[in-house]
């Protein structure tokens, strides 16, 4: 896993409003050090996204970080609107785990060999399989729903706003509530009847 660098942001007489990003975008398209705070305050939230897209943290702290790569890479073009900044961000997440999961299911998987496993003094597989099948029954009920209503479900777990999702998925905030309100009925309905058949 690639770790993230950090470097300190300039030290100046401008204030860093937690609501706005407005400044620190404004100040990082000048100087590129300033886009290390931004990173920090969004990292976990893309981590997470990204992870539960994914399936693998390894996975995801690569795309976190290819993300933010791409975001500065682009800043120079990046208009900001209405505090737009981080629906863009995920915009440019959503795009690399899309690329990175159809990567994924192009690769073969080829199984080690015997000799090959090393004992793990970590947990238990045990424990590790309690939450991983939690995540894969989610992923496997998301992955039921219709592609509009699994995207906003997506977006929306991922804490992103009505009006960021919109703003991604190029749809209107009264379409995504909508899909959203839709879904979870549906994934309602999908946990109520797997309860009942377990």
């Amino acid at each position: 896993m690639r770790a993230f660098q950090q470097n300190p942001a300039p030290t100046g007489g401008e204030s860093r409003s937690p609501e706005s990003d407005s400044t620190p975008v404004h100040l990082a398209k000048q100087d590129v050090r300033w886009f290390a705070p931004l990173c920090e305050r969004y990292r976990d939230d893309f981590l997470r996204y990204c992870a539960h897209y994914l399936g693998n943290w390894e996975e995801a702290a690569d795309a976190t970080q290819q993300t933010f790569a791409n975001a500065l890479a682009a800043l120079s073009r990046f208009q900001d609107t209405n505090n737009s900044f981080r629906g863009w961000l995920f915009r440019i997440a959503h795009n690399e785990v899309v690329s990175r999961h159809r990567q994924q299911t192009r690769r073969a998987e080829h199984p080690l060999a015997e000799e090959d496993w090393v004992a793990d003094a970590g947990r238990s597989p045990e424990e590790l399989a309690i939450p991983a099948d939690d995540h894969t029954r989610v992923y496997a009920l998301l992955l039921s729903l219709a592609p509009q209503q699994r995207r906003c479900c997506e977006l929306r777990f991922s804490s992103l706003t009505y009006g960021e999702t919109a703003a991604i998925l190029g749809k209107s905030e009264v379409a995504v509530r909508a899909s959203f309100s839709r879904g979870l009925a549906a994934l309602r309905g999908l946990l109520e009847d797997n309860g009942n058949s377990t």
